[in-house]
């Protein structure tokens, strides 16, 4: 928007509209919010721009969108995941989740003021530090049965995009490397905390 008006000096007459009466200048309908209500006897512009944003984000939540774009952004994944499923690399797949669950963090934090979490991945973090997290976990809560789904829930919770099987994997390294003890039934694989001398 223009803040000087070409036509009329001493400024645009917008006439509670977008465009104004004498020049070619547009505002947009927040613009125009914002001017109207600080205009008004008592307000100021601060007072309206928090009026406005807060509106902005009520129809944010009325449309489901948790920030500006984001379907959008999700119309974008979708697209490209069926371009990367068609080739059959489900690697390609797992990296473009990952990128999305980080840009979407991003985008969330952004839109509520928070700091962004910081991704494992996006810090070169490998396989093996995941799986030290994982094996930190479980020390933090030994009792029970670890199977895939508690191990990918916990690895999700430390900012892991992966599944039960990577989950899953994650558990037989650490059994393999005398961490875990592996326990298996018929139909049935859980691993627990292998405990000083053997026993766990």
């Amino acid at each position: 928007m223009s803040t000087v008006c070409l036509i009329n000096p001493p400024g645009h007459d917008w006439a509670n509209a977008l465009a104004c009466r004498w020049c070619a200048s547009t505002r947009s309908a927040g613009e125009a919010i914002v001017s109207g209500l600080s205009s008004r006897r008592g307000g100021d512009e601060n007072s309206a721009r928090a009026l406005l944003d807060a509106h902005r984000a009520e129809v944010l939540a009325a449309d489901g969108q948790a920030y500006v774009g984001e379907l959008a952004m999700l119309s974008g994944l979708v697209a490209t995941l069926t371009a990367v499923v068609e080739h059959g690399d489900l690697d390609d797949v797992r990296k473009l989740l990952a990128e999305h669950r980080a840009d979407d963090a991003q985008a969330r934090a952004e839109a509520s003021g928070a700091p962004a979490p910081v991704a494992p991945w996006s810090m070169g973090l490998t396989a093996a530090d995941r799986q030290t997290a994982l094996l930190d976990a479980i020390r933090r809560d030994p009792d029970g049965r670890w199977k895939s789904g508690r191990a990918r829930d916990v690895l999700r919770a430390l900012g892991w995009p992966v599944g039960k099987g990577a989950a899953g994997s994650d558990l037989s390294r650490l059994a393999d490397a005398g961490h875990l003890v592996r326990h298996e039934k018929p139909n049935a694989r859980w691993y627990s905390l292998a405990l000083p001398g053997g026993a766990s």
